[in-house]
């Protein structure tokens, strides 16, 4: 007979892991109050495990790099730049601070992701943008912070190496299951008629625009400005018809 987990040897798993982590202080954030056994919504998760990647994890890498621990917030929506389910579909986007009404880098998680390692690898590359002040792109500045963070390989693709990665799978049993159902962007598997009009491309930081075809949009994603590196915004497909 397979042996219960009951609320208690839950709670005490996450708090091991949270142990291992150095992240204890953090309990009151990880670990369920009273009778919830889990974060109630997706950005309380990754609210949780922004605080303690920032002020745990990375905590003495920023105080040697100088750097101040961001103002942040976080949510679970389609990023923009590529359309979802395209080939070269975004799977996180960190806005700077000057685009939010509240002063905070804005992080999005692509709604197409439910494993909580997958989450987590692209939680902890955008908080490096927030971190850099989406000042470089993925130009050498973030690379070196990439590096310097425990993240590897191409900067726009920058995933967490060996070592952060068992960090994180940690941190992912203290934060318990990430409240989250993988989405389908194209559940039909239709894709739009082609259109020959050129849809207009832009990029939300310099304000460099081009025009591309849909075909391309959805097979490659948007372009990447020229001034910066960044994913493109193309007009809302809605506006086409």
């Amino acid at each position: 007979m397979a042996k219960r987990t009951t609320r208690r040897t839950y709670r005490s798993r996450r708090l091991n892991a949270l142990d291992q982590l150095g992240a204890r202080r953090h309990a009151s954030i990880c670990v369920p109050d009273g009778h919830r056994k889990a974060h109630p919504t997706r950005e309380s998760w990754l609210d949780a495990a922004a605080v303690v990647i920032l002020d745990t994890l990375w905590a003495a890498e920023l105080k040697e790099l100088g750097k101040a621990t961001p103002k942040i917030a976080t949510s679970c929506g389609w990023p923009l730049g590529a359309k979802p389910g395209s080939s070269r579909e975004i799977l996180g986007q960190c806005w700077a601070a000057n685009a939010s009404e509240k002063h905070r880098h804005e992080i999005f998680v692509s709604p197409r992701l439910a494993k909580p390692a997958e989450v987590l690898g692209v939680l902890a590359h955008e908080l490096v943008h927030a971190i850099d002040g989406n000042q470089n792109g993925h130009r050498r500045p973030f690379k070196r912070l990439c590096d310097r963070l425990g993240l590897e390989g191409k900067p726009t693709s920058a995933f967490p190496g060996d070592e952060l990665a068992g960090k994180l799978k940690l941190l992912a049993t203290a934060l318990g299951p990430y409240p989250h159902g993988t989405m389908n962007a194209r559940p039909n598997g239709k894709k739009k008629k082609q259109s020959t009009r050129l849809v207009k491309c832009a990029c939300i930081a310099c304000g460099y625009t081009c025009r591309t075809t849909r075909k391309w949009l959805d097979d490659a994603g948007a372009p990447l400005c020229p001034c910066n590196g960044e994913p493109m915004m193309a007009e809302d497909p809605e506006e086409d018809e």
